[in-house]
């Protein structure tokens, strides 16, 4: 499948921004992760959403080649039977840094793909930017906000219906919690009155199913 942003050129083109060339078959293996058959939201599609948002936001950037980098790898690791996905996937974008001769840009790169777990104090700069462009399909319009949560169900196909909607709830409100949903003034701009609504709604038909 030919894909816009998730190709090889870019890839190889993104380390030479940085002086450095792309590690050896490093592409195919993101590629072969990004394929796996589990992923029916975060997969290739979800990465090339968040190239597509960087190239429209990634003048605000301080650096932005690694904020790319960290778009490009922050679900590289993904298992939904897992809760360490962020710290491996960071692990992963240090041994390519690494691999590719200058492993001092490995814990900048990790420390933006673990602001994407929205867990920790709210992040700001090119962090912010990350986890922004990450949580931006909560400001889509409302069939494409409804298909994602379609497919994070699919990918917790394995777990009972209202353990999911225990869980999923507390996903949201967590995200909730910290008073705006992102964190970027141009990102808040753009998405959060439509990502309040969407979420809102579906936090409202998940409490409504728990009480039926």
């Amino acid at each position: 499948m030919a894909y816009k942003h998730f190709t090889c050129e870019r890839w190889e083109k993104l380390w030479l921004s940085l002086g450095l060339s792309a590690p050896t078959g490093s592409f195919d293996d993101i590629l072969g992760r990004y394929t796996e058959p589990h992923r029916a939201y975060h997969g290739v599609r979800h990465i090339e959403r968040c190239l597509d948002q960087f190239d429209g936001l990634g003048r605000l950037a301080e650096r932005p080649e690694l904020v790319e980098l960290a778009l490009w790898l922050h679900d590289a690791v993904y298992d939904t039977r897992a809760s360490d996905n962020e710290a491996r996937s960071a692990d992963l974008s240090r041994r390519l840094l690494r691999d590719a001769g200058s492993p001092g840009l490995g814990d900048v790169v990790a420390a933006m793909i673990m602001a994407t777990t929205h867990q920790d104090a709210p992040p700001v700069g090119d962090a912010a930017l990350v986890s922004d462009i990450d949580l931006s399909i909560l400001g889509a319009d409302q069939d494409e906000y409804d298909a994602y949560t379609i497919e994070v169900r699919q990918e917790y196909s394995w777990v009972p219906e209202e353990a999911f909607r225990v869980g999923r709830l507390k996903v949201l409100k967590s995200i909730f919690s910290k008073g705006t949903l992102f964190h970027h003034k141009a990102c808040a701009a753009l998405w959060e009155a439509r990502a309040q609504e969407n979420v809102r709604r579906e936090m409202n038909v998940l409490m409504q199913k728990n009480r039926a």
